[in-house]
Parts: C-alpha cells; sequence; structure tokens
C-alpha cells in the first residue's frame, strides 16, 4: 500500500510539473509564431490604411482566434500522383489553424512574409481566396485602386506607401536583429 501511494503521488507531481510530455496546460510560446502573427496584422493594418473597403477591425478580430503553427516542412502526398507538394503556408479552416514551413520563412523577405502571412490570415477571414488580389499588393506596389483619371496621383501614392512598407521592414528587421 505504502509502494502504491509513493507510485500515486510521483506521477501526480510529473504530471502537475508538465514533465510528462504533451502533459502541459497552457503551452509555450514560439517566437517564430509571433513574428508570423505580427507581421500579419500589421501588414493587414497597412492595407486598411490605404484600402477604406477592407474592414481591418473586423479582419482582426476574426483571426485572434486563429492558431498559428510552425512546421519543420509542410509537405503532403498527392494520393492520385503520388508526388509530394510542399507549401509555405496552408490555412485548415476546420480547425481554425494556419500551419506554415519556418525553413522557406526564414528565407523570406520582409515583403514576401507580409504577403504569406496577410493571405492566409485573409483566407481565415474570408476575405481573399486563391487569388491573392489583395495580399499580392506588397509584391506590385499597386496600394490603391486604379483609376485612369488620375493616374499621376495613384502612382505616388502608391510610391509613398511603398517607401513607407519598405520603412516599416527596415524597422521590424532592425529591432529583431538587436535581440
Amino acid at each position: 500500500m505504502k509502494g502504491l501511494l509513493i507510485v500515486l503521488l510521483l506521477i501526480t507531481s510529473l504530471d502537475t510539473f508538465g514533465v510528462i510530455l504533451g502533459q502541459r496546460e497552457g503551452g509555450g510560446g514560439n517566437l517564430v509564431a509571433a513574428e508570423f502573427a505580427a507581421i500579419g496584422r500589421t501588414a493587414i493594418e497597412f492595407l486598411g490604411e490605404a484600402d477604406e473597403s477592407l474592414e481591418v477591425k473586423l479582419i482582426l478580430d476574426i483571426i485572434s482566434s486563429v492558431k498559428i503553427s510552425p512546421e519543420k516542412r509542410l509537405c503532403f502526398q498527392d494520393f492520385t500522383t503520388g508526388a509530394t507538394i510542399c507549401y509555405d503556408a496552408l490555412y485548415n479552416s476546420s480547425n481554425n489553424e494556419i500551419k506554415f514551413d519556418v525553413t522557406s520563412w526564414n528565407t523570406f523577405n520582409c515583403r514576401s512574409k507580409m504577403t504569406l502571412a496577410t493571405h492566409e490570415y485573409l483566407r481565415a477571414a474570408g476575405v481573399e481566396s486563391g487569388d491573392y488580389t489583395v495580399s499580392g499588393r506588397f509584391l506590385s506596389n499597386k496600394f490603391f485602386h486604379e483609376d485612369e483619371h488620375k493616374t499621376t496621383e495613384i502612382d505616388e501614392a502608391n510610391s509613398a506607401y511603398a517607401r513607407e512598407l519598405d520603412r516599416i521592414c527596415r524597422e521590424f528587421f532592425q529591432y529583431r536583429s538587436k535581440q
């Protein structure tokens, strides 16, 4: 009986202190996932300044519950062809989770990261499908809608936004490199 009590006490204390893998309450943190989230939210706010039709507050509210999961590799086997298909990121609506490939992520520049994170977040919010019409603006520098009567003004506004975006990227990665 005394031996059973010691074993029971030992198991209970191991579980309480999270020594048994997978048994912790709350979980830990991940800086790469935090970077993905920060870049995505910053990018959505940035786009919202140029595009009033983008409901930024609603989108940020929707995506606040999305789980972000970094993966070493994000590859799957296509059952019809047998080919291996790899993704940089993937939103799973049934789990409300974005998985992204850390190896790819770490090779991307700031604008590419903004494009990818924004695309996945906008998919989660139901704003974008597979077309990158909104998130692709980071790569095309077209933050404002085309208007044939105001081409020069729009070009100047797009250029100003591109410069601001570059400043944000420099500050973000300068801060990151000091950590």
